[in-house]
C-alpha cells in the first residue's frame, strides 16, 4: 500500500466483507464495521481546504471517536500525528515547528496553522516521536508501504482472524498502539475498548475481559 487513501481502502475491504461484524466493543455496546465507516464520514468537513497530504495533529484520548478520526485523515489523504489531550507532548510547545498544518479533535474543533506543510508526501502514513532522551523529541514519519508491511507481518505471524478480539490498553504515547489498532481492523477482528476511567481497576478490567 503506497498512500494513506490506500490504507483506508484496505479498511473498507473488511467493511464490505462483513459490514455488521463488530469492529469495536465498549461498555456501551458494539460498533460495527459499517457504523465505523459511517462515523468517518462525519469528520470529512474537518479536512476541507487543507493542503494535499499535509500533516495533521489529531488530539484527544484513545477512544472509538479518535480511531474514526485517524481513519478519516487517511480517507482524505493526510498523514497524522496522534497526541494525548491532557499530557505534555513535543507538539504542545510549537506545532508549526513539526510542520503540522492543523490540529483536529474528535469534538469537531479545528485549529489551522498559518504555514505551508513541510515536504508533504502522500506516501506518509503517520508520525511518532522519539523518547527525547538526547534532549529533544524528534518527529519520525512512517511510510504507508512500511506500515502496511508490518501489519501484514502481524496478521500472518499471529494469525489474526475476524473472530479474534484485541484489548486496547496502550496509550497514544506508545508507538506500538497503532499496530494493535490496525492489526485488528485490517484483519476484520474486534477492538475492545475498556473505560479509560476504570481501566486501572483490576476487578473492572477482569470483568470487561470476561464479558467481551
Amino acid at each position: 500500500i503506497m498512500n494513506s487513501q490506500g490504507l483506508y481502502a484496505y479498511f473498507l475491504l473488511n467493511t464490505q466483507s462483513d459490514p455488521e461484524h463488530a469492529a469495536i466493543l465498549t461498555d456501551h455496546g458494539p460498533v460495527s464495521y459499517r457504523q465505523l465507516a459511517l462515523f468517518t464520514d462525519l469528520y470529512d468537513a474537518l479536512f476541507e481546504g487543507l493542503p494535499p497530504a499535509s500533516l495533521v495533529e489529531i488530539k484527544g484520548s484513545l477512544t472509538p471517536d479518535m480511531l474514526a478520526l485517524m481513519l478519516c485523515a487517511w480517507k482524505n489523504g493526510h498523514p497524522f500525528i496522534a497526541t494525548p489531550i491532557n499530557q505534555p507532548h513535543p507538539l504542545s510547545s510549537d506545532p508549526t515547528y513539526w510542520g503540522v498544518s492543523c490540529t483536529i479533535t474528535p469534538a469537531g474543533q479545528r485549529t489551522i496553522r498559518a504555514i505551508e506543510p513541510v515536504d508533504a508526501d502522500p506516501s506518509w502514513a503517520y508520525g511518532i516521536f522519539t523518547s527525547g532522551s538526547t534532549g529533544k523529541a524528534r518527529a519520525c514519519l512512517i511510510g504507508c508501504e512500511s506500515f502496511s508491511q508490518i501489519i501484514l507481518f502481524m496478521k500472518n505471524t499471529f494469525s489474526i482472524r475476524s473472530n479474534d478480539r484485541t484489548l486496547v490498553l496502550n496509550p497514544l504515547t506508545f508507538d506500538l498502539v497503532l499496530f494493535d489498532l490496525f492489526g485488528a481492523l485490517f484483519s476484520g477482528a474486534t477492538l475492545c475498548f475498556p473505560s479509560s476511567e476504570k481501566s486501572g481497576n483490576p476487578a473492572y478490567l477482569s470483568a470487561f475481559i470476561e464479558n467481551t
